[in-house]
């Protein structure tokens, strides 16, 4: 027969009423309390039975003290002469139950009551979950604002989305925690001063709600990561995350293995902060030293001026060699490079064929930007982004005359829905053209002046072709 149980529990921070309730209904299935680490309560089974649960604070207690202070063990023994047995203690939180059929209350002051809420919520809870109100309200500013003035970078990387996604979810929980412990203790002084106490109420599913939600944004841009990152980005991922994964229990065994040793609160807090500080330390050497370790694929290079500068070979959908003939001496003069961000929203390409530093020769170039829209409700905010970057960001601060604009083109010799070409007002047209294909924007350069075969090369091979 099973005689522990361990589960995750969620209460408010000040939910001392729900956290009791939740205890006797326990109790009645056979489980009574018996640790409480963070979120992972333990249980010991007992025969079923009616017992009442009281929680209360002692908020001179800390989670760096070796051992209960002598105040604290004078409360417990005063608690235990009207039949109150501790369950379990978790720094400030202590929680008592009680076999007696009408146990006398420990709380007997609602004044009181409400002044260690305040004093325990003041000292552990109330100016982390400010500081984070505050920085998700930043964020939030900054995330409206990118989505305004960038939404295609924005929208475009599982990065962004998940970090504007966790944080929007921060700022809900932290608002509605914070709200309602300010609203329960305006209620509780109205009860006070009728002699009453008021009960709390807490926010357990909307937690357990934001935690599935997180865990389920998380799985997402895990997943993304692993099917769109670079080699480097995979690993740096993982090694992070598995770290952390370690860092809490690594903590925990280091602060178990401090009360044991009965280190005093303050030297234990200093260990504990640089234990961290350490922890977190090796586990951005870790990452280093796999990319220093050649664990991950190496680089080419190649020698310019006495510097050794990267070689990228990515395979790109269109290339120069695509749309005129060059030797294979200067097909292998070329670099190469693909970059590439996305997210379930939308996809956003950068590729280049540009010449080696170190080639003479004039070779032509060729570079282009696919921005493909994965949700149809995003093509118009996307083509309003990519003709406003012409038509009015590259223009702030630019005299007349020497400003540029997109100008509608012919889009058949493209194959494209719509085209656009960027002219100067000094220097005429360029060779620079936003093209509007069903599913996606290619916006392309080129450093010579495209042909119809050619236009209708890239509408083949980017504006319908894989990317």
């Amino acid at each position: 027969m099973k005689t522990t149980k361990r589960r995750f529990e969620f209460f408010t921070f000040y939910d001392h009423t729900g956290i009791a309730r939740h205890l006797e209904r326990m109790a009645q299935k056979g489980w009574l309390l018996q640790g409480i680490h963070g979120n992972l309560w333990s249980y010991r089974a007992i025969s079923p039975a009616k017992l009442a649960f009281t929680v209360t604070y002692y908020p001179d207690a800390s989670a760096f003290d070796p051992e209960p202070s002598e105040g604290e063990l004078c409360f417990r023994d005063f608690c235990a002469h009207t039949g109150w047995q501790l369950a379990a203690s978790a720094a400030q939180l202590q929680v008592f139950y009680n076999d007696r059929p009408d146990p006398i209350p420990i709380e007997t002051d609602p004044d009181l009551e409400i002044e260690t809420i305040r004093r325990y919520a003041g000292k552990t809870v109330l100016l982390p979950y400010s500081l984070l109100l505050f920085i998700g309200l930043v964020s939030t500013f900054f995330l409206i604002s990118r989505l305004l003035g960038d939404p295609i970078g924005l929208l475009a990387s599982s990065t962004n989305l998940f970090s504007g996604y966790i944080w929007c979810l921060e700022l809900l929980l932290c608002a509605t925690e914070l709200g309602g412990y300010f609203r329960w203790r305006r209620r509780a002084k109205k009860a006070a001063a009728r002699g009453e106490f008021l009960d709390t109420k807490g926010h357990n599913l909307l937690q357990r709600i934001i935690l599935i939600a997180a865990l389920v944004g998380f799985a997402l841009w895990l997943l993304s990561v692993l099917l769109t990152e670079t080699v480097f980005m995979k690993a740096s991922v993982l090694v992070t995350f598995g770290s952390i994964a370690l860092l809490a229990p690594l903590l925990w065994g280091i602060l178990r293995l401090l009360k044991r040793w009965k280190v005093s609160k303050d030297f234990s807090r200093i260990i504990y902060i640089m234990a961290t500080l350490v922890l977190a330390y090796c586990m951005v050497g870790v990452i280093f030293w796999i990319a220093d370790s050649g664990y991950l694929p190496e680089q080419e290079t190649y020698t310019y001026q006495g510097s050794e500068l990267a070689l990228y070979l990515d395979e790109l959908p269109l290339t120069v060699e695509d749309l005129q003939p060059i030797s294979a001496d200067a097909s292998d003069a070329y670099i190469r490079r693909r970059s590439a961000s996305q997210s379930p929203l939308l996809a956003r390409f950068d590729m280049a064929q540009r010449p080696r530093l170190d080639v003479e020769e004039d070779l032509p170039r060729l570079e282009y930007t696919i921005t493909l829209v994965k949700v149809p409700a995003l093509y118009d905010l996307c083509q309003d982004q990519l003709l406003k970057y012409w038509n009015e960001t590259e223009n702030i601060g630019v005299p007349e005359g020497w400003r540029t604009f997109y100008e509608p083109r012919d889009a058949a010799p493209w194959g494209a829905l719509e085209a656009y070409q960027v002219v100067a007002e000094d220097t005429g047209p360029k060779e620079r053209y936003l093209l509007c294909y069903a599913d996606r924007f290619v916006e392309v350069y080129f450093d010579w002046t495209p042909t119809a075969d050619q236009m209708a090369k890239v509408g083949q091979l980017l504006g319908q072709g894989q990317v």
